[in-house]
């Protein structure tokens, strides 16, 4: 959205770094934090000063709930990744090495029920090389959703996944 944008773009100026990582994320590959959605609260602070401080704080902690969101699904945990889900993780955070999307890990552990989730909530499974779901276009892993759970013996899983919509074929304009 546009106030995101324009947001960003002060935080560019004001030199806040784009991501921060918990490095422990996600069995020590590491998890991202991204400012895009702390960009506008950060420009509710009262000073440059202040806002940096809070910013630090908070993607700091927003990494290490990324992480905790992955480490979840890593370990096939399916109510902790909920609860955390509820509790603010984001969905559209990446592993910073192999990078895969949320979707990616619970399909390629064969977790229907997060899968389900998370397809509700907008990731694809159909996306592969670049993440275009949350129109980042960061870089991601060469297997979808569907391949990774096809070739991980979810078989059951893989064909629900391929036939879900690509919710990115329904942002396209009708001409």
């Amino acid at each position: 959205n546009i106030a995101t944008d324009m947001a960003n773009a002060v935080l560019d100026i004001f030199e806040f770094p784009n991501v921060a990582v918990d490095e422990g994320g996600h069995g020590g590959t590491g998890v991202t934090a991204d400012r895009a959605s702390l960009a506008l609260e950060v420009l509710d602070q009262p000073r440059p000063d202040v806002g940096r401080v809070w910013f630090q704080e908070r993607i700091n902690r927003q990494a290490n709930l990324n992480g905790q969101l992955f480490d979840a699904l890593w370990h096939q945990e399916t109510a902790q990744a909920k609860t955390l889900i509820e509790s603010r993780a984001d969905i559209w955070s990446i592993s910073v090495a192999w990078p895969k999307t949320t979707l990616q890990v619970a399909a390629k552990w064969g977790l229907s029920e997060m899968c389900e989730i998370l397809v509700q909530c907008g990731l694809s499974p159909f996306e592969k090389n670049i993440m275009t779901s949350d129109g980042s276009r960061r870089r991601i892993e060469s297997w979808d959703a569907v391949e990774y759970a096809e070739n991980n013996g979810h078989i059951e899983l893989a064909k629900w996944l391929a036939s879900q919509p690509d919710p990115m074929q329904a942002k396209e304009p009708k001409l």
